[in-house]
């Protein structure tokens, strides 16, 4: 029976050794950790603009939380707006709080909203945003985006489009309240409408377009805004598809020696972009098949005096005014 005793008690000082052992690793967890409070951070990036009656404010949405986390449960935005005082710079958004008014509620999904702007013109016009969960919890305030709200100008009327040599010249009818100027808009096909210039009046020559392809144009007017011109609505749009229907520059510095069995003419080369060559007439007879690419030509067998008409051709067939020469 000692015998047996003493085989025992060792391995129960072991269990009792290794339970110890485990009791205090136990021991170094810490406390429970707060709950997250789940707090969106705020929007960032608002800015606003004017376009026609209304105002466009952006933002760019958050992607964590207060705490650093990714924020899963976003619901909405919420839009602010309150008139200013011109003078001095703006309070902070907090200080205005109490006298925001929402002006908008955008899905989790939008990062943009239109405000009327009738109603506020002539006022400096403060805009903020803030985000909300599905709680209920709400961000701080956004940076504030400042406007000077302006009257837009009338649209302009009695657009016209006329192809001329030098592109696509427009016209229209001064619009009321452009004090800016106009913006010139093109769209070509499918492809989407863009600013292709500005003018300072109601006249404009598009000199990007290009002869065979179709084009459609609109105009607006722009108004004075100390944060910027604002456009107004754009005129009625015209078509036009402009032909080349004008003949390229007459050749220049003709000049003509008469050789003993020739006369040789030579002339400048010609800057038209789409010359195709050149015709040599003598007493209203062509004297060459096809057109000449040089500007140059050699009449062997000439009479004394010879009468010669030199002109330059287009890829479309228009030929310019004749260069005139009499060889003795």
């Amino acid at each position: 029976m000692n015998s047996e005793a003493h085989v025992v008690r060792p391995l129960v000082v072991v269990s009792l050794a290794a339970a110890a052992l485990l009791a205090g690793s136990c021991g170094q967890v810490g406390a429970p950790l707060p709950p997250l409070l789940n707090i969106p951070a705020r929007a960032e990036n608002v800015r606003a603009q004017q376009v026609e009656d209304r105002v466009v404010v952006r933002w760019t949405a958050p992607l964590l939380t207060t705490e650093g986390a990714a924020l899963k449960n976003l619901s909405r935005f919420i839009v602010y707006a309150v008139e200013i005082a011109k003078d001095g710079p703006p309070a902070a958004p907090e200080a205005l709080a109490p006298h925001f008014k929402t002006v908008g509620d955008v899905p989790a999904t939008g990062e943009s909203l239109e405000v009327p702007a009738v109603g506020r013109y002539g006022q400096r016009t403060a805009f903020a945003v803030r985000a909300i969960t599905t709680k209920g919890k709400m961000s701080l305030w956004s940076n504030l985006a400042v406007l000077d709200l302006t009257a837009p100008p009338e649209a302009p009327a009695g657009l016209a489009a006329t192809a001329t040599a030098d592109g696509v010249a427009l016209e229209w009818t001064a619009a009321q309240g452009a004090t800016a100027g106009y913006l010139i808009e093109r769209s070509t096909g499918s492809a989407a409408t863009q600013v292709v210039g500005n003018a300072a009046g109601p006249a404009y020559v598009d000199s990007s377009a290009r002869f065979g392809t179709a084009y459609e144009y609109r105009v607006r007017g722009r108004a004075e805004s100390p944060s910027g011109s604002v456009p107004g609505p754009s005129s009625e749009s015209v078509a036009i598809t402009p032909r080349d229907e004008f003949p390229p520059r007459p050749p220049q510095g003709l000049r003509g020696v008469r050789a003993p069995q020739s006369v040789e003419l030579a002339w400048s080369s010609s800057s038209e972009p789409d010359l195709a060559g050149y015709t040599v007439e003598r007493d209203g007879r062509k004297l060459h098949e096809g057109l000449l690419t040089a500007p140059a030509f050699s009449d062997a067998g000439a009479p004394a005096p010879a009468a010669y008409e030199v002109r330059a051709v287009d890829q479309n067939g228009n030929r310019s005014e004749a260069a005139s020469i009499t060889v003795e």
